[in-house]
């Protein structure tokens, strides 16, 4: 598999970028300014797709335009093109 960068800058942060094989999935830890990839996927595709989700959310947290919808376990994200 081709290798995914170590560290990315998102809005002036750097984040650490690790493969982890004990995790499903993909999330990100903010306070670590780390992103977690887990060892599910089979294609390049889908790692960068898993990367590519959870930098969307980092720019929505960052902006604070992700919000909290806890009655259904969730976030959701309410931005218009400029704060984009």
């Amino acid at each position: 598999m081709k290798q995914i960068p170590k560290k990315i800058n998102v809005a002036g942060i750097d984040w650490i970028i690790k493969q982890d094989k004990k995790e499903y999935g993909s999330s990100f830890t903010f306070k670590n300014h780390t992103i977690i990839l887990g060892a599910n996927y089979k294609k390049v595709d889908d790692v960068i797709e898993a990367l590519i989700h959870e930098i969307s959310e980092i720019i929505h947290l960052t902006l604070n335009t992700r919000y909290t919808d806890t009655a259904n376990d969730s976030y959701f994200f309410i931005m218009n093109h400029a704060q984009f």
